[in-house]
């Protein structure tokens, strides 16, 4: 029940699209856990940072891939294949807009395994290849998707900002330069 209360309190709007969920994945390395997203056909993105080593899996729901391809990298973005989401439509991809609202996966890894939480916060700022949100991410978030009420795709979370030793914002990595990359990779 508390569950289903935090949920409803995190999401104030019209309920996200499904893919949100179906498109998130799980990098693990042998020191670190973190996100990745399904772009499509078998094609995932995660922060550079959350795959230090060259050996990792990636998992989802639909199954588990011991020996994912790195495939390219561009600063804290790496692209991968994987065996993985093979069928799976490619995603909408969109620029973000100043004050739109957004969805953040947010995933909490316990005993269990791992649970996602979903949460709504703003674009409050835009740069080149970044920008912010008006909502803290926290631990394990990196590689995680960031979408427009649309569930187009509009970045992946990359980073903390915090100030006077508060978390603050959360810094996602814009995809849109992406895009003609991700297209010809299926």
């Amino acid at each position: 029940m508390r569950k289903l209360v935090l949920f409803l309190f995190l999401i104030s709007c019209a309920p996200p699209p499904v893919t949100l969920f179906e498109r998130y994945a799980t990098v693990k390395t042998a020191n670190s856990t973190g996100s990745a997203i399904s772009v499509g056909h078998g094609v995932f993105i995660t922060a550079t940072h959350v795959i230090t080593s060259d050996s990792f899996i990636v998992f989802n729901q639909r199954g588990v891939d011991k020996e994912p391809l790195r495939f390219l990298q561009f600063g804290d973005i790496t692209i991968f294949k994987s065996d993985l989401d093979t069928n799976v439509a490619m995603v909408a991809i969109a620029e973000p807009k100043l004050g739109e609202k957004v969805y953040v996966l947010q995933p909490v890894f316990t005993d269990a395994g791992v649970e996602r939480l979903l949460f709504q916060g703003n674009v409050a700022y835009i740069s080149k290849l970044y920008a912010m949100i008006d909502r803290p991410i926290f631990q394990g978030i990196s590689g995680s998707g960031v979408y427009n009420m649309n569930g187009e795709l509009i970045g992946m979370a990359s980073q903390l900002y915090g100030i006077q030793g508060q978390v603050a914002f959360g810094i996602f990595l814009k995809v849109s330069p992406l895009k003609p990359i991700l297209e010809k990779v299926k």
